[in-house]
């Protein structure tokens, strides 16, 4: 129901003091929360909607059936100055002002009865702990006065070390200059895209890229499908002149997601040339993935990435376990069909769905495992033979690198 603050003052009821800022409202909500800020509409009389500018700047619109009560600051503010002569200058009466104000939202007022009920009983505890204090050591210390002497500081609104507020203040910094990047990468994709006479000048400034605040928006294009492939293959090659392990994580995302060989190729490669440990400790985890495909691939790039600390994983992953979906039952209707072991495939009618497991033999992974230990070591898919033949050579040269020296 739509009141105004006129009609509950001619009808006698109850207002609670709520503290906004300036030329604002509070709107009270019939599940109980309350909006602060500007009525834009408060002259259409005829409207059902409340439009408001919120404290932060934002606007928001409220149906009528929303709100109990409209509150104006303007009027909370004079009854709180109604109320003050009347209140007790004893401990009890300003505790009481004080919290009537917490309720009311009423800050500075709270502090200031607050401050009195210390000025007649300097260790009252409730209004030190209102007031921000803790005891430590049998002293009362405010809050802020503590972190300080721990050597925080205040910032956005809480208290961190200084070297948090350095770290986030450089990374904003780093988020504006990448920002900056992203937009000169892409007058130089669009002056060769769209052929402009400096597109020559352009090639060669896309080419020349060596900031690593460029990483983010190289890698953005990189992984749009719809981008020409030779410009692709550029941001592949400028991204393998980094060592930062964001620009080896882009690469590793095209070398397993890429639908195009060339750009998974180079990409593997340029993984290579600075982040072949990361690479590798990436590559070797997703041997452990419940996709088949994906392991699969993983063991193409570490066949690829060379390094025989691979190893040990991709004799693991020779075979793996997968769960399936699989369709059952019989009747009318029913239809049997295989699912992926992502839950690909269609639905079927009839029966019910049974979870199965198999174990599948990875090509792609014995490969890499073959291109990785000495010529003729092949026990195909026998998982025991080849950790028996790993066990014997790393008894005979611990830390023996298996394709050179064996």
């Amino acid at each position: 129901m739509k009141r105004t603050l006129r009609h509950l003052l001619l009808l006698g009821l109850p207002i609670i003091w709520i503290a906004v800022p300036a030329r604002a409202e509070v709107f009270l909500l019939t599940h109980g929360g309350r909006v602060e800020g500007q009525w834009l509409n408060q002259d259409d009389k005829q409207s059902a909607v409340y439009e408001i500018e919120m404290t932060d700047g934002g606007r928001i619109t409220l149906a009528a059936s929303q709100v109990t009560e409209v509150i104006v600051r303007s009027e909370m503010l004079r009854r709180y100055q109604e109320e003050l002569p009347k209140v007790p200058h004893t401990v009890e009466g300003h505790l009481e002002m004080a919290e009537r104000c917490r309720k009311a939202g009423l800050k500075e007022q709270r502090e200031f009865h607050l401050q009195k009920v210390l000025e007649l009983d300097p260790e009252q505890a409730e209004a030190r702990r209102g007031l921000g204090y803790s005891q430590v050591d049998g002293q009362w210390i405010r809050a802020d006065e503590w972190f300080a002497s721990q050597g925080y500081v205040r910032h956005k609104g809480d208290w961190r070390l200084a070297q948090e507020v350095e770290l986030d203040a450089r990374k904003d910094r780093q988020a504006v200059e990448e920002k900056e990047w992203r937009k000169r990468l892409q007058v130089w994709r669009n002056a060769v895209v769209r052929n402009r006479k400096d597109a020559a000048e352009a090639l060669t400034q896309l080419s020349a890229v060596d900031s690593p605040l460029a990483i983010a928006g190289l890698s953005e294009m990189l992984a749009d499908l719809e981008e020409p492939k030779q410009l692709r293959l550029l941001y592949v090659d400028v991204l393998s002149k980094f060592s930062q392990t964001a620009a080896v994580n882009a690469l590793l995302k095209r070398v397993m997601q890429d639908p195009d060989v060339e750009i998974r190729e180079r990409s593997i490669d340029a993984a290579r040339l600075h982040g072949g440990d990361h690479a590798l400790a990436v590559l070797t985890n997703m041997l452990k993935n419940k996709d088949n495909n994906v392991v699969n691939q993983a063991g193409w790039a570490l066949g690829r990435l060379g390094d025989p600390a691979a190893i040990p994983a991709l004799i693991d992953a020779v075979v793996t376990k997968h769960r399936f979906k699989i369709q059952t039952g019989s009747g009318p209707g029913a239809i049997t069909g295989g699912f992926s072991p992502q839950g690909g495939g269609g639905m079927q009618t009839g029966g019910g769905v049974k979870i199965i497991e198999k174990e599948l033999q990875n090509r792609q992974v014995l490969s890499a495992l073959t291109a990785l230990v000495p010529n003729g070591v092949n026990f195909a898919y026998d998982i025991v033979a080849w950790k028996n033949w790993y066990a014997r050579q790393q008894l005979l040269a611990p830390g023996t690198n298996l394709r050179r020296d064996l």
